[in-house]
């Protein structure tokens, strides 16, 4: 597990105790004189991570006290989590449109979205002849890319587009000045898999696309290698990887050895 800000990430070494990656409903319950039960449920129901540790090592005490205090700023936090099955917001792995989130980018001179009734997207290409559009998954409106940390392993595979009118798939590499440190091509016949290469901090999944209308449903970006369970039919859904703010912590001794912490963290994911 890799936790930090933005370009910043450390890798926790020492498993966690627990882990409660539970989405927050926000389920309201609201009951009519004549006993009927109604419900309302929030349009956005963010992830809530919840973190105990036993005897943590020092150094990686003092990268989570330095986070929590706010030391290095006040922007969100990345938590990169091995157990998650998709990095992409569950609608965006879907293809399907979620209300005043953009969830794609692309040169709006060569392309179009449209939204379905039922909430699927269609993207129209019209690059000049010759050419293609590229069409980009991105992390959140503020910070377009998706958090990596070097020498990590990602799996990109936009399996709803498997047609020979697909100009192959893509993984761009940035390091923390925007600048491409590399670009990694692939077929999208079969999942593109990568290692983030040295200064590397974020990538940019994407898919070159000729002319023509195209549904967009889905999509998998995750961490490790996941090309055969992918190809086997193991497709998960969405989990989104923040950005979090936190919202709890417990620093204490641990007993028998005050060299090391029982530590417990509490994240919210939060709306750019």
């Amino acid at each position: 597990m890799w936790i930090g800000r933005p370009g910043a990430l450390r890798e926790i070494t020492d498993g966690a105790k627990s882990f409660d990656r539970s989405p927050d409903l926000g389920v309201s319950e609201f009951r009519a004189l004549e006993g009927g039960v109604t419900t309302w449920v929030p349009p956005v129901r963010p992830r809530r991570l919840k973190l105990q540790w036993e005897a943590m090592q020092r150094a990686d005490v003092a990268h989570l006290d330095r986070l929590v205090e706010r030391v290095d700023g006040i922007g969100p936090i990345v938590v990169l989590d091995p157990l998650s099955g998709n990095m992409l917001a569950p609608a965006q792995a879907a293809g399907l449109m979620a209300d005043g989130v953009a969830q794609w980018s692309f040169d709006q001179r060569y392309g179009e979205v449209l939204r379905m009734a039922s909430g699927s997207v269609i993207f129209t290409a019209k690059p000049p002849a010759g050419e293609s559009v590229e069409l980009v998954w991105v992390w959140h409106t503020r910070v377009a890319r998706f958090p990596v940390h070097a020498g990590v392993p990602i799996t990109w595979w936009p399996y709803s587009l498997l047609i020979s009118y697909t100009d192959g798939i893509y993984l761009t590499w940035y390091d923390s000045a925007n600048k491409v440190v590399a670009t990694s091509r692939g077929n999208p016949g079969v999942p593109l898999e990568a290692v983030a290469p040295s200064g590397a901090v974020s990538v940019q999944p994407s898919v070159r696309l000729k002319e023509g209308s195209y549904y967009i449903s889905g999509a998998v970006l995750a961490l490790g290698y996941r090309a055969a369970q992918l190809i086997a039919g193991d497709r998960p859904t969405g989990d989104g990887c923040g950005p979090y703010s936190i919202t709890g912590y417990s620093h204490s001794a641990t007993s028998g050895d005050g060299a090391y912490r029982d530590i417990g963290l509490e994240l919210v994911a939060v709306t750019p």
